[in-house]
Order: structure tokens, then sequence, then C-alpha cells
């Protein structure tokens, strides 16, 4: 299913939410900021993932965005040029585990995560999702993958070396949706429909977002991580909130 709006964040109130904000070590030398707020936690646990370049400070904005709409953040940072792609695509795999497994301790209401990754993080956030990550048994957390995963103008196709299509496994449980930006002049949205079409080729439940804004209006990246930037597209942003809470809900 195609879908071409922006979509509008229902609740007025949001933006006046307080957010409280802890730093984490998920991994060694790495760590995550949570984001929610004091008031209690309402919506699905997220996991963000920042593309090459950025960082999570880069999507703070974003995070406390998602937080006062109820949902409980794991703002993650991750090596994107690691000496592997192996060794990115492990790291984000245990940051879904670790939320996962300690979204209680933050007030979530549960464990199942909603993975969103912007970016370069697209197609190993994919594979972390679909269960195909390597695993050197330094994750401290064992939690299941997560149940919907969000991907925001993704850098890569599956099937780009080194990711053989394979690696897709038969995990179709897992909902998807795939997003971009009509007006993106960093990655080709024609790269986000041959993602769509080769999930969908593989049994996978996708949904196919094509949203106004460019490339980091998706995530709300702020003026300071782009000098020169205007703001981001807030009609952008809202979408893409929306798109992630009604995952969290399914």
């Amino acid at each position: 299913m195609l879908v071409v709006a922006p979509l509008v964040v229902a609740c007025e109130t949001a933006t006046d939410r307080a957010v409280a904000v802890s730093e984490v070590e998920y991994l060694e030398h790495l760590e995550m900021s949570v984001h929610r707020t004091p008031d209690g936690v309402t919506g699905p646990v997220v996991v963000l993932v920042h593309g090459a370049g950025l960082d999570r400070q880069d999507y703070a904005s974003f995070a406390t965005t998602l937080a006062r709409e109820g949902a409980l953040v794991f703002n993650t940072d991750w090596t994107v040029l690691g000496p592997s792609v192996a060794v990115g695509t492990e790291q984000i795999a245990c940051a879904v585990r670790f939320a996962g497994a300690h979204a209680v301790d933050y007030g979530g209401l549960g464990a199942a995560v909603v993975l969103v990754a912007h970016s370069a993080a697209g197609l190993p956030a994919l594979i972390a999702a679909v269960g195909a990550a390597p695993d050197s048994g330094l994750c401290p957390a064992d939690r299941p993958h997560p149940a919907a995963l969000v991907l925001l103008a993704a850098a890569q196709s599956p099937g780009t070396p080194p990711w053989p299509l394979s690696l897709l496994g038969d995990d179709t449980d897992l909902e998807i949706a795939v997003v971009h930006g009509v007006d993106d002049r960093v990655i080709d949205p024609a790269r986000s429909r041959r993602t769509v079409e080769l999930l969908r080729d593989a049994g996978y439940d996708v949904t196919y977002h094509l949203l106004p804004g460019g490339h980091y209006d998706l995530a709300e990246v702020t003026p300071v991580s782009r000098p020169g930037a205007g703001a981001p597209d807030p009609r952008a942003v809202d979408a893409t909130v929306s798109i992630i809470l009604g995952l969290g809900e399914r």
C-alpha cells in the first residue's frame, strides 16, 4: 500500500509535556539516551538508530517528540563505519534486545519493540530485525526480535553486497513501514521503492509512505547538525511520528 500524505499527530498538548532523559551503556563503549515522560509511558517502545555522519545527539529532538506522544525511546549510537558490516548490524540487534529487556525499568508497557532506522542504518537494521545479525555473545540482553521496523530513507536495498537476499529469512510476521521524502536529495526515493518490491516478493507485510520533505526531515534532524539548513519540515515529522505510533498500537 502506498501512502502519500502528511499524517497529523492528534494530541495538541503533547508539546507541553516534560521529557526525562537518561544515559545508559547498552554494550561496552556504546551508549543510548532513554527518553520518556515522567507522568507515564503510554505508547510503544522505540529503538531509534541514526544515519552516517551523525550520532544520537542529532536525533534528540525527534526522540523527544516521540516521547511526548507517549513512546519510550531508546535513542542509540552504533558504529556506522566499523571494522566490518557485521559489527554494526550486531550492535543494532543488541540495542533492540536491550530495550526489550529493560523497557519495564523505564515504565514501558511491554517488551515489543518498534525499530526505527534512518538512512545508512536502514539495511543493517533490516538484517537485525529479521534475525540474521551475527551474535558474538557480547550482548548482555537476550530478547526476541522487534515486532515492527520503520525504514526512513534507507541508503541501500536488500541484495546489495554484502547483504544477500537470502538473509531476509522467513520471519514474515515482522511488520515493516518504508518511508521516504519526495524532496530527498541525498537518497533517491527509487531505492526505497525497490526495497518495498523485494520485501513484498519475500512475503513481508510492507507499507510504503512517500512524504513531504527531504532526507533529514523524516527524523527531525536539527539544523545544528546541518549548517545552513532550514528547520525540519513539520509535515514530514508529524507523518513519521504517526507511522511509528501506528505500528506500535498493532
